[in-house]
Parts: structure tokens; C-alpha cells; sequence
């Protein structure tokens, strides 16, 4: 972990988001976030029912219903360090509480903010036994190895074309920046990724990925 002051579980890890999201005994975690972003748009959502484990489709068709959608939301923004008592909302402590749980401070979350104070609680790595901290560990370290690949590829501007006058390096910059994506690709199949989703964000061809999960 690169980060050894941190205190508190990353929520952006697959370990992270599928504890505090994806089980049982933290179920009012998703319920009160399926509310605050969607709730006001199709109703107040009163339960849900976990799969015993996750089902991916074989093809693109397999995965998603024509009875849902996605919702995007941009964590990028709440990057920033800042008093949880600054945000003006649930959906602006739920993005931050998010992408800053593991960054944050002692009593970053007072009481007074019920669900968010004890998650902030349960994401103590205290609470972790050996076990499940050897299995978080690994799931920071896949994490990290992926969004260096991503990092590493938007500073070569491979999305929004290489800056003037690069052109000398551009071929080299190239087969580094392919390299990374490569490497993230396989971590994103190994991750159970579909396809589909690895092929839109690195750029690759659909038949490399396929070979690489093959």
C-alpha cells in the first residue's frame, strides 16, 4: 500500500465498494445511496435482495435489461481535501465520503451525520481481521496498478491527442502508453470486467481483450 498513514478502508478498491455496498449487514448503505441519487426520480426504495454471487453476461447483449440504466457520477470533483461540514447535501457526502474515506482525517465525520459517521466508523482497518486486511491489501494494490495505467495514458494524451511538438517521441510515447493499457486491460479481465466496458475505457481492440481473458 503507498499510503501507510491511512487509517481507513478505500472505497474505490474492489474489496472497498463490494463490503460496504455489495452485502448483507451493510445493506442501508446502498438502500440510503439508491435513494439519494434515484430515489427522487422512480420513488423511495424500501428493500433489496443480494444474489448469492455476482453474474456476468458471456456477451455485451447478457449484461444489462432493457428495465435499466446507468447513472453516471463524477467523483474527480470531489477530489479536494474539505469539511465534510462544507457540502451541501447527501449525494455531495456520498461522492466524498467515497472518494475520500481512506484520506481522511480523525472525526472527519461528526455523529450528527448518522449513515456517513458510521460508515466512516466501519471502514476502520482495525476492524479488518488478517485475513480480510491480506485481501484488501491485494485489492489497493490491483486498484493502484489500474489507475496508474489510466493516469499514465492520460498524460500521454492518447484521448485528446499528443501536444504540439511531441511529434519526434510520439512513436516511443506510443508503445509505452499501449503497453500500460495492456497491463491495465488484464487487471480489468481479472477483475471480472466485462469486455465491452475494458474495450470503451483503454481504446483497445475487442479481440486483444478477448485474447487476453482467453
Amino acid at each position: 500500500m503507498k499510503n501507510e498513514q491511512n487509517h481507513h478502508i478505500n472505497l474505490l478498491t474492489d474489496f472497498g465498494f463490494k463490503r460496504f455496498f455489495g452485502t448483507e449487514p451493510y445493506k442501508n448503505n446502498l438502500l440510503h445511496f439508491l435513494n439519494t441519487f434515484i430515489g427522487p426520480y422512480i420513488g423511495t426504495i424500501t428493500d433489496i435482495t443480494y444474489r448469492p454471487t455476482e453474474q456476468l453476461g458471456f456477451l455485451p447483449t447478457n449484461i444489462f435489461s432493457d428495465k435499466m440504466s446507468f447513472v453516471l457520477i463524477d467523483l474527480s470533483k470531489f477530489a479536494a481535501q474539505m469539511q465534510f461540514d462544507q457540502l451541501l447535501d447527501d449525494r455531495e457526502r456520498w461522492c466524498y465520503s467515497i472518494h475520500n474515506m481512506n484520506k481522511m482525517e480523525e472525526g472527519a465525520i461528526p455523529k450528527r451525520y448518522g449513515i456517513f459517521h458510521k460508515l466512516y466508523e466501519d471502514c476502520r482497518l482495525t476492524k479488518l481481521s488478517t485475513m480480510e486486511k491480506q485481501e484488501y491489501e491485494k485489492s489497493v494494490l490491483e486498484y493502484e496498478d489500474v489507475k496508474d495505467a489510466m493516469d499514465y495514458h492520460h498524460r500521454l494524451g492518447i484521448e485528446e491527442g499528443f501536444q504540439k511538438g511531441l511529434e519526434e517521441g510520439m512513436e516511443k510515447g506510443m508503445e509505452k502508453s499501449r503497453e500500460a493499457l495492456i497491463n491495465a486491460a488484464r487487471k480489468l479481465v481479472e477483475l471480472g470486467v466485462p469486455i465491452s466496458e475494458i474495450v470503451q475505457t483503454t481504446g483497445l481492440s475487442e479481440e486483444l481483450v478477448g485474447n487476453l481473458k482467453s
